[in-house]
């Protein structure tokens, strides 16, 4: 009796790029043909993502952990990169090469959302900011915001990760 083992090696992208392509450090693409660089302000490092005027830093060094956030360098400034929440609102976890992150929303000028991948095929979730938490309160359901500041109202249901 003759025995075969196979042996299946997952490899997981940093970000699906093709040659020449950049990424902001809210992982957006920057627009074809548009790269990072620091342009009018000489203190950070930036991108268009978009033909409308949209735009996002990039970042001039790696993300690493400060505390529980991604930073990265951009330029003489720092920039939030991601966090270390693991799940989509819908409690799909992100890749663990793409975590939350805050992207630009072309469909809603100068709006900003936490989301990541959740599998190869690029498809997306929604995450909980790191200012909020997903949890009833004294509503029914668990919800939490997903804007990337206190005064975006973007919010949305979520299934908690500590149930």
């Amino acid at each position: 009796m003759n025995m075969v083992i196979v042996l299946v090696l997952l490899v997981i992208p940093d970000l699906p790029v093709t040659q020449g392509e950049q990424w902001t450090a809210g992982r957006t693409k920057c627009r074809g043909g548009a790269l990072c660089a620091r342009r009018q302000n000489p203190d950070y490092s930036w991108c268009y993502t978009d033909y409308s005027g949209g735009w996002d830093y990039c970042c001039t060094a790696e993300c690493t952990y400060v505390g529980d956030t991604l930073k990265c360098a951009s330029g003489s400034r720092s920039q939030y990169c991601g966090n270390t929440r693991t799940l989509d609102i819908e409690g799909r976890p992100c890749l663990p090469t793409f975590p939350c992150g805050v992207h630009y929303n072309e469909l809603k000028e100068r709006d900003f959302y936490y989301w990541c991948y959740v599998d190869l095929n690029a498809n997306w979730g929604f995450c909980c900011a790191p200012h909020s938490k997903c949890e009833k309160g004294t509503y029914s359901s668990a919800w939490c915001y997903i804007g990337a500041d206190r005064s975006n109202k973007g919010w949305d249901y979520c299934k908690p990760e500590d149930p």
